[in-house]
């Protein structure tokens, strides 16, 4: 089995410690296929993403694409960006908090250059949390996210499962010809969530199958999840002046689609009557919740069961297990320094010694812990210590990740 046919997509934003993390997931994987990051970092995150990048540029095929808000200020844009680099014939998307498994990205093209009528495939989604906001530390709970329906030859069921379920189809490595068009495709309907997941997705189910191989393959970290639902929600989204032609547009565009993948008898009305349908099925998942968020004091989801214990004898969940319960700090190197204090105008100049940018990135350091940006903080804090170790900012930053739970990586800390 080989993934050298697959390109991963990481598009990412002020995370650097996540970036690291999947730079030597796949390095240790020994993934070999290559990896497009799309960077849409400002300072002090886009200069150490660049310095992971160089550490890791011996042992993986790493492209970094510089994404700037003022040119791709939408993640539409960057994606398509990045969609347009691929070479290779398969792609998916991995969100820079989510991993994929190595063994699932070398399964999957080797099943699809075998079933030429199947869009996309994967391992089984594994979500996950950590207890916080966090690259590194134990698995706090974990439950398998099943997609079943899939492989059903009717297009019309496999549109429904999707509109009924909405387990995303990014985490699936996809045919780069047939995921292009279908992102190309959306690219003249957009709305957030319906222009840029709800439509590619459905035109990919439409298109073709998905399989799920029997093993895992994504790992979707939900401590931070929300996504496009922190800024909107679906009763928001229906009430956008845009709406009504949207809908318009989304049903005659998905009912040409199932048009030419269904029966022969289906006409363009029943077809934008079922999509009409499905758009509204969709709604009916995802109102109840948004509802909750908004309107009921103290709302909390509700606890599903944890599998945890059901997956620790399997050897994948327990080498998943152990890297992430051994931090790696990010690399840090003084231009890295030089360039992010410049960028943030923080008052030092490119050439001041070693200690004044210590202070300087300390400083920095402690406005970020006062405004809760914790991971912000400890990078500044890193850096300072990278520029002149002292003990009080050592301390600074041992106080920083113990009040963020994070002993594992305090241990480290005080064994460096």
């Amino acid at each position: 089995m080989s993934d050298d046919r697959v390109t991963v997509l990481i598009p990412t934003l002020n995370r650097t410690e996540f970036v690291v993390r999947a730079l030597a997931f796949y390095a240790r994987g020994g993934f070999t296929g290559r990896i497009i990051l799309g960077d849409s970092s400002k300072a002090p995150h886009a200069q150490l993403v660049q310095a992971a990048v160089e550490t890791h540029a011996s042992r993986l095929n790493i492209h970094l694409e510089p994404l700037p808000k003022d040119r791709y200020p939408t993640m539409a844009e960057c994606v398509q960006r990045m969609v347009d680099l691929v070479e290779t014939p398969y792609m998916v998307m991995v969100p820079d908090d989510d991993l994929h498994m190595p063994g699932s990205l070398r399964a999957a093209p080797d099943f699809l250059d075998g079933h030429p009528g199947y869009v996309g495939a994967m391992g089984e989604r594994l979500n996950i949390k950590l207890g916080r906001v966090t690259p590194w530390g134990p698995v706090d709970w974990a439950i398998m996210a099943r997609y079943a329906d899939f492989e059903n030859p009717d297009p019309v069921r496999r549109l429904v499962y999707y509109t009924a379920h909405g387990l995303s189809l990014y985490y699936a490595v996809m045919r780069s010809d047939i995921w292009r068009a279908c992102l190309t495709a959306s690219q003249t309907l957009n709305l957030p969530y319906f222009g840029e997941e709800f439509l590619p997705n459905c035109l990919s189910v439409i298109r073709g199958r998905f399989k799920i191989l029997p093993r895992l393959g994504p790992i979707a970290q939900t401590d931070d999840s929300g996504g496009i639902w922190r800024r909107n929600t679906s009763y928001g989204l229906i009430n956008d002046p845009r709406w009504p032609a949207f809908r318009e547009g989304l049903m005659d565009m998905l009912g040409r689609e199932l048009v030419d993948a269904a029966s022969p008898d289906m006409t363009l009305d029943e077809a934008r009557r079922i999509i009409d349908r499905e758009i509204w099925r969709n709604l009916v998942l995802l109102m109840p919740s948004h509802f909750a968020m908004t309107h009921t004091p103290n709302y909390t989801p509700p606890v599903l069961p944890d599998s945890k214990e059901v997956l620790r004898p399997f050897p994948e969940y327990q080498e998943l297990s152990a890297f992430l319960e051994t931090p790696i700090a990010p690399p840090v190197t003084r231009a890295a320094v030089e360039a992010a204090l410049a960028e943030r105008r923080a008052g030092v100049a490119a050439g001041a010694d070693a200690a004044a940018l210590a202070d300087a990135c300390a400083a920095q350091a402690q406005d970020a812990a006062l405004a809760d940006q914790v991971s912000e903080a400890a990078l500044w804090y890193r850096m300072s210590l990278a520029m002149a170790p002292s003990p009080v900012t050592r301390m600074m930053l041992g106080k920083l990740l113990a009040d963020d739970g994070r002993g594992s990586e305090v241990q480290a800390l005080l064994a460096g």
